[in-house]
């Protein structure tokens, strides 16, 4: 980064194009996702008492969608931004709810972060250089202080803590895991079990984002026990506060962020110069589509951004 501060850039038409579609994602990402859904989680996360398991379970989901989008969403704006002025930031996301398991969700989540926490934390402490064992209780650490890092509050510590545990759990077990798959004939890289996979770990990562959007201990206590206890179905439209139109525009907007991050990776946003920015009539249509959903919600406003208190 230093050396490009320092270098001399001039207008580039490509840096505008590229830098301008990342910001309309990231705005969209913000403004159509995460703003949108934010209401139906506090519902839920504000009132636990109140809440039955099935409203916990699709607040805590919605959860997992705004919390994405609205901490990507402020990425792409910043990495798009300093692309229009011809400055290359890191990337700091890879669609990480597509990962197949914690350690690949940590390669794609926040990944400034968890090159910070190796480079200056994990590799220190020795890294994998001091035995096996060694290296999980440095795994763990490590964890244990991302969730520090977010603030001395113990939803944060016990979040990461839960992924901690993930993480070690998880190497410990892995060969078994394979060899559980071979003896049922299945194969690890076979569509079927790649998204099993897929699901179990976006299950885990879910369960733990519970810990870290909970108010205090007492309200997690509350939203643990109610997730467990009491499975209402009939109530749970009106305990978010969801209508039928809304959930549709909820949805709708999802699909579109989906696709809008297949289509940011990291290939695009390192083009060289001249190459096609957009494939096809139907990619014009869907970014119209986004910047016009962006005007009229801009009226309405929106919230501050979840990791600026951090």
């Amino acid at each position: 980064l230093l050396p490009q501060l320092h270098a001399e850039h001039k207008f580039n038409t490509d840096d505008l194009y590229i830098g301008a579609k990342r910001m309309l994602a990231g705005f969209f990402k913000k403004i159509a996702v995460a703003d949108m859904v934010a209401p139906y989680v506090n519902a839920v996360y504000n009132n636990p008492g109140n809440a039955k398991g099935l409203s916990i379970i699709i607040a805590t989901l919605l959860f997992a969608v705004q919390i994405y989008c609205d901490f990507s969403g402020y990425t792409d704006i910043a990495i798009g931004c300093a692309r229009i002025m011809g400055i290359r930031l890191m990337q700091n996301f890879d669609r990480p709810y597509s990962a197949e398991n914690i350690r690949d969700f940590w390669s794609r989540w926040h990944i400034s972060l968890s090159s910070w926490f190796k480079d200056y934390l994990y590799i220190p402490l020795g890294g994998n250089r001091k035995g096996y064992a060694r290296q999980l209780v440095n795994l763990f650490i490590v964890f244990l202080v991302s969730g520090l890092w977010h603030g001395a509050e113990w939803t944060f510590i016990l979040w990461g803590l839960l992924h901690g545990i993930y993480r070690v759990v998880g190497d410990l077990t892995y060969k078994k895991r394979n060899a559980l798959y071979a003896k049922a004939g299945l194969n690890t890289n076979s569509r079927g079990v790649k998204i099993f996979r897929t699901a179990i770990t976006f299950t885990l990562v879910c369960f733990a984002w519970i810990f870290f959007r909970a108010n205090n201990t007492a309200e997690l206590l509350t939203i643990l026990k109610q997730l467990f206890t009491t499975f209402g179905a009939s109530t749970f439209v009106s305990e978010l506060g969801l209508t039928l139109n809304g959930a549709l525009i909820v949805v709708l907007a999802i699909v579109i962020m989906i696709i809008c991050d297949r289509k940011l990776t990291l290939k695009e946003y390192n083009l060289p110069s001249g190459a096609k920015l957009l494939n096809g009539t139907s990619l014009y249509l869907l970014w119209a589509i986004i910047f016009a959903w962006l005007i009229l919600l801009a009226s309405g406003g929106s919230s501050a951004f979840i990791y600026f208190q951090f």
